[in-house]
C-alpha cells in the first residue's frame, strides 16, 4: 500500500494523514529514533544493498527536520495526494522524497542530509 513517511508539525501532520486517506494510502509518522535506521526498515521495501557500504550516523544532537517521504507510490497517486493535500491547506514541506531502489539503502540521516543540501542548491542557499 501507498504510504506516506512523515514528520511534521501536528496541524501539518493531520492534513497529511487526511490527504493520505482521501487518496487511499496511509500515514506514518517518523520520529528521532528512525534517524540511523534505512528507509529499506522504515518502509519494509527492497533495497540495493552495496557490499560494504558504511553508514553515516546522524550526530548526537542531530534533530530530525520536518520531511516528508512516499513509498509504493505509482502513477497519479503522488499527483492525488499533493492535490488532496493542498485542497486540506497544506503548507509547503522543504524535504520531500519518493524511496527508490537507489535510496532505500540509505539512512533516514543520510536522505535528511542529501534533501536539505539540494533544497539549498536549488533555492540558492548555503
Amino acid at each position: 500500500m501507498e504510504t506516506v513517511y512523515v514528520n511534521a508539525a501536528e496541524e501539518k501532520l493531520e492534513k497529511i494523514k487526511k490527504a493520505a486517506k482521501d487518496c487511499g494510502a496511509r500515514a506514518a509518522g517518523l520520529s528521532q529514533a528512525d534517524i540511523n535506521r534505512t528507509l529499506s526498515e522504515i518502509t519494509g521495501m527492497l533495497s540495493l544493498k552495496i557490499t560494504g557500504a558504511a553508514h553515516k550516523k546522524a550526530p548526537a544532537l542531530f534533530s530530525l527536520p520536518e520531511i516528508i517521504i512516499f513509498a509504493g507510490f505509482a502513477g497519479n497517486k503522488l499527483d492525488a495526494f499533493l492535490e488532496a493535500y493542498r485542497k486540506a491547506g497544506g503548507e509547503p514541506v522543504k524535504l520531500k522524497a519518493v524511496v527508490t531502489l537507489t535510496n532505500s539503502g540509505w539512512t533516514l540521516y543520510e536522505l535528511a542530509m542529501e534533501l536539505a543540501k539540494e533544497h539549498a542548491a536549488l533555492n540558492g542557499e548555503k
